[in-house]
This record gives C-alpha cells, structure tokens and sequence, in this order.
C-alpha cells in the first residue's frame, strides 16, 4: 500500500508485517503438547502438533506506508487485527515477521492505562510517563502544569490512579501526548470513554495537530473517521481490503456488514396517514406517533456557561445563550421536531459596525451538523447597517424546527463577527456555549433526523 503524502515523505513503514498466535487446546496441552511431540521425534515417529494447539494470523505480510501529514483512518470488525496493526507500528508488540521504520517521534494512546501504574498518583505517573517517552526529570517539569490544566484533573493529580474513573485516565493520558510533540500520533479508540466535553477538547487539538503532523486513528465512529482522516484502511481478518478515500472505505465496510447480517422478518411500522396532506403545515405529520416515549426524541439543554472555552478580537462578549420554546418561555427540555428559538445575547466592549451573529451544533467528536448565521437576514441592499455604540447591547434570535438527534451528547457553539460573509473578523467564538443530550430513540437515521411534512409509501399505475 503506497502513501499518499503531499511531499512524498514518509512518517511511519511497515514491509511484509506477520502477527501468530498460538492457540492451545487446553491449558495442559500448553505442558503436554511440547513434551509429547519431543518424546515422538525421539522414538522416530511424526510429531503430531494438531493434537494440542492451531496457529491464528491476527496480521497476514501486511505493507503499509503513511506520509507525513496524513491522517489515517484504520476501520474493521472486532478480531480483523486493527489493535494489533497499532500496536506494532507504535513498537509495543512485536511482529512474528517483517519490519517497521519509524523515521521520527512515534507517541500512542493504545489500550486504557498503558504505561501508567496504578499504584501512583497522577503527579508521579506524569513523570514516569515522561521517563518512558525520553523526557527528562526538568522537560517534564516544565510542562507539567501545563499538562494538568488539559486535563481538568485540578486536585486529583495527587491522588493515586487506581482512584481514577477511566474518563479520568483517558483525560490523563491524551493531555500528556499533547505535550510530548510527537511527529506521529496513533490512537486506538482510546477517545470513546472520555466525556464529551473532553473529547470535544481533543478533537479540536487534533485538528490542529493533523495539519502538521501525522496521526492514525482506530475507531467504530465512522463519522470521525470520514470527518478526521484524509484516507483510510479497512482490514478484514488481518489484511488490507480496501486503502482509499474514507468516504468510500466507510461505504464498503458497512455494505459488508448489512451483507453479513443474518436475514430476518423486517420491523413493520404502521404509521398515522395524515388527515391534511398540506406539507405547507409546521409540524411533522407523525407527531402523534413521535408522543410515544419509544419514539420520541427527548432533549435536555443545560445552562449557557460563561466559562466556556472561547476566542476572538473582543470588541464584542457574548454573555449569555437560551434556549426558548415556541412562545417564548425559557425551557430546559424540548424534542425534536418542536418548534424553538436560541437567543444570543451580545454586549458591545467597543462600539460595532455590521454584526454578525452565529450558533451550530457539534455532536461529541466535534462534527459541525448544521449552523446559520444572521447575515443574509440583516445585511440586505435596502437595510442600513446595524451601529452599536460602545457599552450597547443586541441580540439575535433564531426559530427552527428542532431536528431529531442520536442518542449522545451535543454542543451548540456562538459567535459574532463583524464585516461581510466572506471577509469578516470573529470578536468572540463560544465553543461550548451551551450543552445537551439526546435520549435512545428511533426517529434518526444518519446524523441528524428532519422533520418530514409528508411520507407516503404505495404502488405506481403500471
């Protein structure tokens, strides 16, 4: 598998890699199986090695190069191989055949808790860490309060790690790899247990990473990696089926795995028909049936945290974002497909001239499902500017029909910027302005679920 690197250098190598496993029979077969095959050469007989134990290829002469600045995405069942692919390329695992260069710095957050002891605080974990991965007593030192700000631990550094949620070791361990400037980052699915402020703060630091350095990321989310990776690799009982563009690697993994679904009496869904086919109407026709607790799609907002993660030039603040419902009520539980409105309110440190005033929603890996912005609404051939004197106040309000959404945890970021839609200054961007969760439900289908004015399924006139 040849790399795609813009410059044509190569991060990381693997000719002809091999993985065996052995696997015995039985726990005395492991004792038995050697000494009788040893006493069968012995007496001039024909070793019988099936008897006790078979040989399983978790990795099959696999050549593999990334280039620098890739992103590689690796994707496949349980048992393809994909853990131990990562873990010979970081240098963790050996290989039963072939080889790895590894030109440059190579960092890996593989399984929970490697390299750390358990029986250590996180200060002293920090620096044994750092120890492992070639850092001086001093180098650490220098980034250790660093390294604790990253992470949000605060006073639990000094608390020994098997105290520690497994969120908490994750938010350890990530924060560390950022400080170690690695040029090749390998992660395995490690991001999964983390909660999902943090994970929002890791994926922004990775996009950052991404356009310098070189990552290569397993995981099950197939949103992260067509949204992360700029190629991917799916691997099929330990050998590469698929090296290409992350879209089209994602699509073949999972037609393989609808095909390789057992066949079944397919759900049937009997839903209400509705009595005005008007699509000009507001609500989705299925709303009766989306009242049922199976179907419907509850969400919980939490308050606008003016601590939150922010940036901008600040001739502007936002300084506080709510959630509304259809008449104009603060709520903190809506569904989807309600109607609601999302306020931004904005003060003015310096006087401002065209505001512009923005939300969207981020799911967990911090992929932007949709956003809006003000501009087309107020900036308009007949409509003068908006002037805002210094120590002003405005505010924007949008109404939409709330989308259906999977199961997790969401973010709604805001900002304000000032100038036109293409050429604009942020005053200020708040990530995480406000946060909510979406309860199991069944409405949506991909990433966001649309409320449907009308769907009708029946058969054409021939």
């Amino acid at each position: 598998m040849t790399s795609k690197s813009t410059d044509g250098s190569i991060a990381l190598s693997a000719t002809g890699i091999s993985k065996n496993y052995r696997i015995w029979t039985s726990p005395s077969a492991r004792l038995y199986g050697p000494l009788a095959n040893r006493v069968r050469r012995i007496a001039g007989k024909t070793p019988t090695p099936e008897r006790y134990y078979r040989d399983f290829s978790a990795l099959n002469e696999m050549s593999l190069s990334i280039g620098a600045g890739e992103c590689l995405g690796v994707i496949g069942k349980n048992g393809s191989g994909k853990s131990t692919l990562l873990q010979i390329l970081a240098g963790t695992l050996q290989s039963s055949s072939g080889s790895v260069s590894r030109p440059g710095k190579v960092a890996a957050l593989l399984e929970l808790g490697t390299g750390f002891n358990h029986e250590f605080t996180g200060r002293e974990n920090v620096f044994l860490y750092g120890a492992i991965n070639g850092l001086s007593s001093d180098a650490v030192a220098a980034v250790f309060d660093s390294v604790v700000e990253f992470s949000g631990l605060g006073d639990f550094i000094e608390q020994p790690l098997r105290t520690y949620s497994s969120g908490m070791v994750v938010r350890l361990a990530f924060s560390l790899l950022t400080h170690l400037d690695p040029d090749v980052l390998i992660i395995d699915e490690a991001l999964a247990v983390g909660d999902a402020a943090f994970v929002q703060k890791c994926m922004r630091w990775l996009r950052g990473f991404i356009k310098e350095k070189t990552v290569i990321l397993v995981s099950h989310d197939l949103g992260a990696i067509t949204s992360l990776c700029s190629r991917a690799i799916w691997l099929k009982q330990g050998e590469v089926v698929f090296d290409g563009h992350p879209k089209r690697a994602t699509e073949l993994y999972l037609e393989s795995i609808y095909e390789d679904q057992p066949t079944g009496s397919a759900e049937t869904s009997n839903e209400q028909t509705p009595e005005d086919s008007d699509v000009s109407g507001k609500k989705d026709f299925r709303h009766e049936t989306l009242k049922d607790p199976e179907h419907r799609n509850e969400l919980k907002f939490f308050k606008f945290d003016p601590e939150a993660e922010s940036f901008g030039k600040r001739k502007a603040t936002i300084n506080q974002v709510e959630l509304l419902d259809e008449l104009g009520q603060p709520v903190s539980m809506t569904a989807g497909g309600e109607v609601v409105r999302i306020k931004v309110h904005v003060h003015a440190d310096e006087a401002v001239s065209a505001p512009i005033i923005g939300f969207g929603v981020k799911n967990r890996l911090g992929q932007e499902l949709f956003h809006d912005n003000t501009y087309l609404s107020s900036h308009s051939k007949d409509d003068e500017p908006l002037e805002i004197e210094e120590g002003g106040r405005f505010v924007a309000e949008f109404v939409f029909r709330m989308p259906y959404f999977n199961a997790g945890e969401y973010f709604i970021f805001a900002a304000v910027a000032t100038g036109t839609h293409d050429d604009h200054s942020q005053q200020h961007w708040v990530h995480e302005a406000l946060k909510f969760s979406s309860n199991p439900n069944r409405i949506c289908l991909g990433l966001i679920g649309l409320p449907m004015m009308e769907v009708s399924l029946k058969q054409e006139d021939s």
